[in-house]
Parts: C-alpha cells; structure tokens; sequence
C-alpha cells in the first residue's frame, strides 16, 4: 500500500491528531508521527479537490501543534518505507520543529502595477525606438530571471524593517503577471503575535501602484527544507 504523506509533527497523547482529521492515517516512530492517507496506485496526483482536501487536514493539526508541512504529491511505498523516512531524517526534523515552535506563516503579496507612460523627453523617433526596445528586453528577462528586481529588492528590505521585531526569518519570490508583477513576501511570527502582525503589515505606506495583501497564518510551507518536502 502507497501512502501519500501530510505532515510531520511531535506526537501528543493528550490531543491526538487523528482526532483533529480523522481521514487521516497517523504513523509514530523515533519519536516522530507522520500524518498519511492510502493512496491507491491507479489514481493520478493532479485532483485539486484532493489538493485542497489535503492542505485543510495540514492546516487542522497546524492549528494545535508545530508541523512539518511536506509537499503535496509525496508518496511513499508503504508504512515501513514511511518509518525509514522519519529514522533517516529524525535530526533534520527534529531542528525543525525545535526552530519553528510556536511559530506560523504569515504572506504579504504585493501587486506592483505597471507605471503609465508619463510621455518621453522629446527626441527622434529612431531614440524612442530604441528606448521601447531596452524596454521590452528588461520585462523580457526579468520574465524569465524571476527573481525579485532591486526596486523590488529595496521595497522588500524597507517591509521587512517596519515589520522588525515581529516575525523571524523571511523567504520571497516574484515574477510576472498581467498587468504588472507579483511579489510574494513570506515571514515566520510567534502565534501569539499574528494580529500585531496584520494590523502592522497593513498600515505599511506604500506607492499607489502597489497593492497589498495579507494572508495566513498557514503552515511553513515556504520555509521546509528540501529533504523535508
């Protein structure tokens, strides 16, 4: 029997997880438990109701203890090979939920609109040419280099000082989308601290052109470690 993993998480006599997600399969082992579902061999993996189905059951036991969130699409050969996973990789998980105890995912996107064209010095035709070409080279790298650009960058950085002292650590990513770009900003905050945390985020001065979005809390899927994924 195939297992499709959710997540890994310390376990807890007093507040079982099965009890919080009872189509869940809850597996223990080296001190660890793994929260899984069968997975039969013949279905596909691309079902994004089973996806959201999977990311509420994390997000149910996320609400009551620290977890490892694994990606969705994880699927392992049966419960042995489950077990080996949590012996193999007890340290790194271990870490992992000492470093995020008491800790959730809050996001800030940010939709960075593209500036009207406010009218060129005037000049040749053959400069304005030119002009629109450099233009449509730069949107066309950072299309495909969809790294964060250094406005962006320097935005990112001036976010992450008025949120100082709120959260710890940070991940980010950005890249194109229509009209404009998408900036995806990702913090860890103490539980206790997630509305100091929203009410500040919101309150950030920002240019017209960028619109803001606050989500979460969710769990650290963005900050899991690629062994852990």
């Amino acid at each position: 029997m195939k297992y499709l993993l959710h997540c890994i998480f310390r376990p807890d006599a007093s507040a079982p997880a099965a009890d919080l997600a009872p189509e869940l399969l809850v597996l223990e082992g080296d001190g660890l438990a793994v929260a899984v579902t069968p997975w039969p061999e013949e279905e596909p993996l691309e079902d994004v109701v089973r996806l959201l189905a999977y990311e509420k059951a994390i997000a149910r036991i996320h609400a009551t203890r620290t977890v490892i969130p694994l990606r969705f699409g994880c699927v392992v050969d049966g419960e042995s090979e489950v077990l080996r996973l949590l012996r193999e990789h007890r340290a790194e998980y271990e870490r992992l939920l000492a470093q995020w105890e008491g800790l959730t995912e809050m996001g800030l996107r940010l939709w960075c609109g593209s500036r009207p064209d406010t009218g060129a010095p005037a000049g040749t035709q053959d400069g304005e040419a030119r002009s629109t070409e450099a233009a449509e080279y730069l949107a066309a790298l950072r299309a495909r280099y969809p790294g964060l650009t250094p406005a962006e960058r320097r935005c990112a950085g001036r976010i992450a000082e008025v949120l100082n002292g709120l959260c710890r650590g940070g991940r980010d990513e950005a890249g194109p989308v229509a009209g404009g770009r998408l900036v995806s900003l990702y913090f860890l905050v103490p539980r206790a601290a997630v509305d100091d945390f929203r009410e500040r985020a919101r309150a950030i001065d920002l240019p017209a052109e960028i619109k803001l979005m606050v989500s979460g809390p969710w769990p650290p899927y963005n900050f899991a470690s690629p062994a852990a994924r």
